[in-house]
């Protein structure tokens, strides 16, 4: 098994189709009722609820597109509800006890993670440590949102967050609310770096707005790649595509060994009409990462 969201929109088409009925049928009959989920639901395009959080990106603009795509990401839930489904897990009452072993055993895949050290696939979890210190996790983003689980099993610790705001500070928040549950001293996560450059470029420009974040305002907040990289995008898809090429370039400075951040600034120079640069980054690019396929 290897994780891949294509294949999980496929698992709810055929959970449709075998069942003969609708997603949001199946699971609240089968998971949700069962786990006495009474918020939980699937967001169906023919389901429109007044009381669903907004999404926003991260810098400000909504982004509330409807979150269905089958059987990847299409649950809308509170904390509370996923709590009780969590507990349930313990008890092993939604399938039966071979079904149950099959979801939390590990596949031959793994990848190290600075976190987690290796994690290996599951059945829908990430899953990491020994018996010991076991960890069972997964995290997603999509559209404005952003959400995380985490299950300390043999402490019996859940750790659950939901966002209505796209941002970069998963690792930050878990780490400090793990520290709070070990009794240790623990780091309120810093602000965005990338979010306060933006807010500040309404007042002074983008030039300006770095010069300021990187001589006076980068100790008080955090700096992300992807964040930075999807702000970047972000203007070029409303035609900044000059303050896209200040950001990207900073991105690039930050992060000089990655790929990614070349071919998007390759990408950006090449929408400005700059071939040369546009070239000298996709060469950068495909010189850290030859098997880049963008």
């Amino acid at each position: 098994f290897e994780y891949c969201n294509a294949k999980y929109t496929l698992l709810g088409m055929l959970i449709e189709k075998l069942s003969g009925e609708t997603l949001n049928w199946f699971l609240t009959v089968n998971v949700f009722q069962p786990c006495g989920m009474k918020s939980t639901y699937v967001d169906e395009h023919g389901i429109k609820k007044s009381k669903r959080a907004v999404g926003y990106y991260l810098f400000g603009d909504e982004y509330n597109s409807s979150v269905y795509i089958g059987g990847a990401a299409s649950v809308v839930s509170t904390v509370e509800d996923l709590y009780k489904w969590d507990q349930t897990l313990y008890h092993q009452k939604l399938v039966s006890s071979q079904t149950f072993k099959e979801l939390y055993t590990p596949g031959i895949h793994q990848r190290e993670s600075k976190v987690y050290g290796k994690v290996h696939n599951g059945f829908g979890w990430f899953i990491s440590g020994e018996e010991s210190n076991r960890i069972e996790q997964h995290d997603g983003g999509f559209a404005g949102f952003r959400a995380y689980i985490e299950r300390q099993v043999s402490k019996h610790n859940t750790i659950i967050y939901l966002s209505n705001v796209r941002h970069g500070l998963k690792d930050s928040i878990r780490a400090g609310i793990v520290h709070i549950l070990d009794n240790e001293p623990y780091t309120i996560p810093k602000l965005s770096g990338a979010n306060r450059i933006m807010l500040k470029a309404k007042e002074v420009g983008m030039k300006q707005a770095i010069i300021d974040y990187q001589t006076k305002d980068s100790s008080k907040y955090y700096f992300n790649e992807n964040e930075c990289n999807s702000l970047g995008y972000y203007l070029l898809r409303n035609n900044r595509i000059e303050d896209a090429i200040l950001l990207l370039k900073l991105n690039t400075e930050h992060f000089p060994t990655s790929a990614n951040v070349f071919d998007s600034m390759g990408e950006a120079c090449l929408k400005a009409g700059d071939k040369e640069n546009a070239l000298t980054s996709y060469k950068r690019a495909l010189s850290l990462n030859p098997g880049l396929s963008s």
